[in-house]
C-alpha cells in the first residue's frame, strides 16, 4: 500500500485535489492519484471549504490557521 501516514498536505497537493474535485473525481480516485487514503481526501474536501466549496488557496489559509491554534 503506498499511502501517506501522518503527513501534512502542501498547497501544491491542495491544488491538485482541487483540479481533480472539479473535474469530478471521485474521493476514492482522487487518494489513488496522490497517495492519501480516501478518508483524508474526505477530511480534506469538507474541513477546508468555504460558501463557495473547496478552493485550494483558502482550504490551505484554513488549515494553516487552525495548525497554528
Amino acid at each position: 500500500m503506498n499511502e501517506k501516514t501522518h503527513s501534512r498536505l502542501c498547497a501544491g497537493e491542495r491544488k491538485v485535489i482541487y483540479n481533480m474535485n472539479e473535474a469530478g473525481l471521485t474521493q476514492i480516485a482522487i487518494g489513488k492519484a496522490t497517495s492519501f487514503s480516501q478518508g483524508t481526501i474526505r477530511k480534506e474536501l469538507s474541513r477546508n471549504k468555504g460558501m463557495g466549496g473547496y478552493r485550494s488557496i483558502q482550504a490551505h489559509r484554513l488549515a494553516s490557521e487552525r495548525q497554528r491554534e
